[in-house]
């Protein structure tokens, strides 16, 4: 299934759950962002994860909600929209890790267990349906051994259209307030 249905999907679900009004939620656009907006995306992006030390990318290793939580305030903040996106990451054409199923990820939220971590992946969908990612490649070389790239070789950023069945994002829930809700991050 296409990112931007599994997205709608998503934001459904959270309406739902009254994690987020669809009438507020960032209405995904047809045409892909043009290269200067999307570079005012990494830049101010790079700019908040170097100020907040992150140039040791082992900052970003199983850090992906409030890496991304703090991306969302600060890009929305420079009038750069986007949405907080929770869910799995595939590689290789499987889940890259044990993620929480989206009953899980509902039960989590009733009951929070605030001093558990919880297995979800974040990332950024930007108005375009596309992805921005700061943490699943530190995350992926940190669990194979090797060496970690420098903060700009991070951001992986998979254009809407692009699907390749062997790496692919698959929104379940969407809105930083679920983050909020079960003590998953905090503000920088």
């Amino acid at each position: 299934m296409k990112y931007k249905l599994q997205y709608i999907e998503a934001v459904n679900r959270s309406d739902k759950l009254d994690l987020v009004h669809k009438g507020k939620v960032l209405p995904l656009k047809a045409k892909p962002i043009k290269d200067q907006k999307l570079r005012a995306y990494y830049d101010a992006s790079y700019y908040l994860l170097a100020q907040l030390g992150c140039q040791d990318t082992g900052k970003l290793v199983r850090n992906c909600a409030n890496i991304h939580y703090n991306l969302y305030k600060f890009l929305t903040d420079q009038k750069l929209p986007c949405q907080i996106t929770i869910g799995e990451f595939h590689r290789q054409g499987r889940m890259y890790a044990k993620y929480a199923t989206t009953d899980e990820l509902i039960e989590e939220m009733k009951s929070p267990n605030y001093g558990e971590q919880i297995d979800l992946h974040t990332w950024l969908t930007l108005p375009d349906g596309s992805a921005m990612d700061w943490t699943i490649l530190p995350d992926m070389l940190a669990l194979d051994g090797r060496l970690l790239p420098s903060l700009g070789e991070c951001c992986i950023h998979v254009e809407a259209n692009e699907h390749d069945p062997e790496h692919y994002y698959v929104p379940q829930l969407v809105g930083a307030s679920y983050l909020e809700n079960i003590g998953a991050v905090h503000p920088f």
